[in-house]
């Protein structure tokens, strides 16, 4: 997670690829694995209050709080973009680096 968390030099959120398997036990859909590349990191509203420095202006905030520590998920900006809600523990590859949980 850290590794997501990360600014280039002018203070821009870094982007990554990111591998990871679908799942929603609610509908009983998934088992898809879908591959993201060049995706951000999504903060919410009370990260970009933390932040400090130049790259306040470089994170994108959602509008209302996720609870991504109690679900263990975390958003991430596709290029084209659409905000995805990944699960952390069915991520699969970070970095083209498999992630073995």
């Amino acid at each position: 997670m850290s590794r997501m968390r990360t600014f280039d030099d002018q203070g821009k959120v870094k982007a990554f690829d990111l591998e990871f398997v679908t799942a929603d036990r609610k509908r009983t859909t998934g088992g898809e694995l879908k591959r993201l590349i060049n995706a951000k990191l999504m903060f919410t509203a009370r990260d970009v209050g933390a932040a400090k420095g130049p790259q306040t202006k470089a994170i994108e905030a959602t509008k209302r709080p996720p609870n991504h520590q109690q679900h263990d998920t975390i958003n991430v900006l596709t290029p084209e973009g659409s905000i995805t809600k990944v699960h952390v523990r069915l991520i699969t590859s970070f970095n083209n680096q498999t992630i073995i949980w």
